[in-house]
């Protein structure tokens, strides 16, 4: 079961935060930050503790993902869990060999990590992501660049 058709409505326009010119760089020059993958990773791993379920571990497989669709959004200059061609999430998992029961994807561009986080969390489907007990796996992707500063895109699974 896939988890990622939120309604964005008015909350889309809070979510993205700041929005800079867009910025077309090819995908070979939008490197993961590491450091940042580690700061988001922490902020959800607190929001879970506080609720009492376990740590999300973070998966190489899912941060590979993650990160090509973050520099495909950047590169091409769109926001949104489908790709142009209508490739979703758990198309994008399936592609690469992944195999889940559960998933569910968030996305976030901002100027910050902090800033990302703290407005993902009071989005109740974000939420909902973060702090759902059947997650156990994470493919976290922080990519600098576009139109918002930051592109975020975290992948979660059983």
């Amino acid at each position: 079961m896939a988890n990622f058709s939120c309604k964005y409505g008015p909350a889309l326009a809070v979510l993205l935060g700041i929005i800079l010119l867009p910025v077309q760089v090819l995908a070979a020059e939008m490197p993961l930050e590491a450091e940042l993958q580690e700061e988001m990773l922490a902020l959800i791993n607190a929001e879970r503790e506080r609720e009492g379920f376990s740590p999300l571990i973070i998966k190489d497989e899912l941060t590979a993902v993650a990160l090509a669709h973050a520099q495909d959004m950047i590169a091409r200059d769109y926001f949104s869990h489908l790709s142009p061609e209508n490739v979703s999430p758990a198309d994008r998992l399936h592609r690469a060999g992944i195999s889940f029961a559960v998933m569910g994807e968030n996305l976030a561009g901002s100027t910050s990590v902090s800033r990302a986080h703290d407005l993902l969390m009071r989005s109740p489907c974000h939420r909902a992501n973060i702090l759902d007990a059947h997650f156990q796996e994470a493919g976290i992707a922080v990519v600098k660049g576009g139109r918002y500063g930051l592109m975020m895109v975290m992948l979660f699974k059983d």
